[in-house]
């Protein structure tokens, strides 16, 4: 699943240095087991790196956010530590000869907490809401009708094949809030769903802390590992470090992987996968909103502004594996000799700039969460050597918003791109989230259709075709795939699972 980290976490993430706070909590142990699962304790304390803007399943996120929806919300399939699927709502599933007719039979007896009961009108009204008012609604941007033909089985008619729609369905796409709640006033403080968790609105405080108390009538009882669980939110690295070595956390998503050395000193255990392409988008391929990077020999020059090497270590301990191409280290489409095309050489960026050109340079905006982060100051710095005269655009809050509105041509960002087919559907596809302006070719659109239609070696074909197209036409600046870093304490268990930042709910356990 791709997810883009919070603007909390992507500000503590191009930050260079942070200060200090810290927050408080309560010591894990063995403890009884109100719902009657297997291995349990009284409290998980989890510490991450943002909140959640609203709590309304039609408003959810995954990746840093995944823990305070999966709490409350189930979806409709799971997805396992290994990324490989599991029933969840629906106890099955079976496409049709076509690909594009997907039926799923549904789990029965299920209830949400308000005691609404879980049937397919329900799934087929919270996805409904989904296309229509989730940022995210292009993961389902295939689903063309959705029909509930008897209260365990929904149907999802497809306008075309759909490779990541069971990906999809396996997050936020699918989850599932009591249809009662939808228009509630206080829907987007006080979720209602099918969870193993409800919240508890009076140890919540929302933007900072928030409790979940194990829900006594949850449906898979081997789900539920804990009494309660509290998350606390860090948006800065040596206050997440504090409260770490001070004990008042179990296990956290770092937001900075500079202060893994301190981590592992405090005797916490450290669990890194690669799982991020960080670098700088260029949206504006067709020169809409600046002329200059319509010219492919522009972007080109940009690839070789950038000492990736350098950036690496600076902004991720060196935590990863430079690349100058935008799918990940793991993918099929990955071919290592892609990054030769752009080495670190400022003098040549200034002398394909001339030719293209422009011998005076090109002007650039680049938009910032922070105008005094060092990481800003070391991008303009790197871009306005190699002949760019960058100007810092202080975007604060509206980071997020307005790169998803097309405002900025091109933005620093940090996206996973661990699984092929998500990647390529929110980031290169026409209408893609982090395609702002649309672009496309005759090109991508034609090798796309054949990743979306294909299947094994011919599949694969296509996305090496695609990531070389791509990669040569310089849609991207890429400086790095990242290795994403989630640590647990002495006292916690926990499965990483597979193109996410923030492992599943149900994967910590308590160690005995």
């Amino acid at each position: 699943m791709l997810r883009w980290k919070s603007l909390a976490t992507l500000a503590v993430t191009v930050a260079l240095t942070a200060t200090a706070c810290s927050s408080g909590g309560t010591d894990a142990g063995g403890g009884s087991n109100p719902t009657g699962g297997a291995a349990h304790a009284p409290l998980l304390r989890l510490g991450v790196a943002g909140a959640p803007t609203t709590m309304a399943a039609s408003g959810s996120s995954i990746g840093q956010f995944s823990p305070f929806y999966q709490a409350v919300y189930d979806s409709l399939i799971r997805a396992k530590p290994d990324g490989t699927l599991a029933p969840m709502l629906a106890e099955s599933w079976t496409y049709d000869d076509a690909r594009t007719r997907l039926t799923l039979k549904l789990r029965k007896g299920v209830t949400f907490t308000d005691g609404t009961a879980f049937n397919a009108a329900a799934a087929k009204a919270n996805l409904e809401r989904f296309t229509k008012d989730n940022p995210e609604r292009q993961l389902l941007a295939a689903v063309k009708t959705l029909t509930a033909p008897d209260e365990a089985t929904l149907v999802i008619g497809l306008k075309e094949v759909d490779p990541g729609l069971l990906d999809a369905l396996a997050g936020n796409a699918s989850f599932m809030q009591s249809p009662a709640t939808f228009d509630a006033k206080d829907a987007a403080t006080r979720p209602v769903g099918s969870g193993p968790y409800t919240l508890d609105t009076s140890g919540t405080v929302i933007g900072s802390k928030y409790t979940f108390t194990a829900n006594p009538k949850y449906w898979d009882k081997s789900l539920v590992h804990y009494d309660k669980i509290s998350m606390s939110v860090f948006t800065d690295g040596t206050a997440q470090v504090n409260a770490v070595k001070s004990g008042q956390l179990d296990a956290a998503a770092l937001t900075t992987n500079q202060k893994l050395p301190d981590i592992k000193a405090a005797g916490w255990t450290a669990l890194p996968q690669p799982l991020d392409m960080s670098g700088i988008f260029i949206y504006d391929r067709a020169g809409k909103i600046n002329p200059a990077l319509g010219k492919v020999e522009v972007r080109r020059a940009m690839n070789h502004a950038f000492d990736r090497a350098a950036l690496l270590k600076a902004v991720s301990q060196g935590l990863g594996e430079v690349s100058a191409q935008p799918y990940g280290t793991t993918s099929v489409a990955y071919d290592k000799s892609l990054n030769d095309l752009y080495s670190y050489d400022p003098a040549k960026s200034k002398a394909m700039l001339a030719e293209a050109g422009y011998p005076d340079g090109v002007k650039i905006e680049l938009p910032t969460t922070n105008a005094s982060s060092p990481l800003f100051t070391f991008i303009k710095q790197q871009l306005d050597k190699a002949g760019f005269h960058t100007k810092l655009v202080d975007a604060g809050t509206k980071y997020v918003t307005d790169i998803m509105a097309g405002k900025y041509a091109l933005a620093f960002f940090q996206v996973a791109n661990t699984n092929d087919w998500t990647f390529t559907n929110a980031a290169l596809t026409e209408g893609a989230l982090w395609n702002p302006l649309h672009y496309k070719d005759a090109t991508s659109v034609k090798l796309i259709d054949q990743v979306r239609n294909e299947e094994g070696s011919a599949q694969d074909k296509a996305l090496k075709d695609l990531n070389a197209h791509v990669t040569k036409d310089a849609w991207f600046a890429p400086w790095y795939q990242v290795q994403n870093v989630f640590t647990a304490g002495p006292k916690t268990s926990v499965e990483l699972q597979k193109g996410q930042a923030f492992p599943g709910i149900w994967y910590f356990t308590p160690k005995s």
